[in-house]
């Protein structure tokens, strides 16, 4: 008998074994490759989330980063700024005080691309999110928790607080 020739059981009862047989085996293959495809998808979500979840982690890391090399920048901005507020008429004169400034021109147009901003106190009321009451003073014709005046400059970043305004309150 050639191999691909088939074999004809001699009772009926050969052939529906064989035909159940397969039929099961055919059920336990099906099954088998559902429960494939479900751990296979089950193991896609996981690794999605993971994904998503690594990516916030490193969002978060970098921002942590970043916001300690900002701290370090704007204590340099501060030292600019106090020498510009501090510098006499004679010395704003010299042309090398225009370079002075245009290089804390360039340390505020860096915070800006990195989205730092800067608070804004004029006209606002006292607020613990934004602001750090350094003084509560009387001052004739001011409201209670009006803003009096600004010691140090605060910022947000990412419109997260980096570091709050110092501010004079009145009482």
């Amino acid at each position: 008998m050639e191999d691909n020739e088939k074999k004809e059981p001699t009772n009926g009862n050969g052939a529906e074994k064989d035909i159940e047989g397969i039929k099961e085996e055919l059920n336990k293959c099906r099954e088998e490759k559902e429960e494939n495809l479900k751990g296979w998808q089950r193991e896609r979500a996981d690794f999605l989330n993971y994904k998503k979840e690594e990516i916030k982690r490193n969002d978060f890391l970098k921002d942590f980063v970043s916001e300690e090399m900002l701290f370090r920048i704007l204590a340099i901005l501060d030292e600019f700024e106090l020498a510009e507020n501090n510098a006499s008429d004679d010395i704003k004169k010299n042309c090398w005080f225009s370079g002075f400034k245009q290089i804390k021109k360039q340390f505020d147009d860096f915070l800006k691309e990195c989205q730092v901003e800067e608070i804004k106190v004029e006209g606002q009321k006292f607020n613990p999110e934004f602001h750090e009451a350094v003084e509560f003073t009387e001052k004739e014709g001011c409201a209670a928790g009006e803003i009096i005046e600004t010691i140090k400059k605060g910022y947000t970043f990412k419109e997260k607080t980096l570091r709050p305004a110092r501010v004079r309150v009145c009482k």
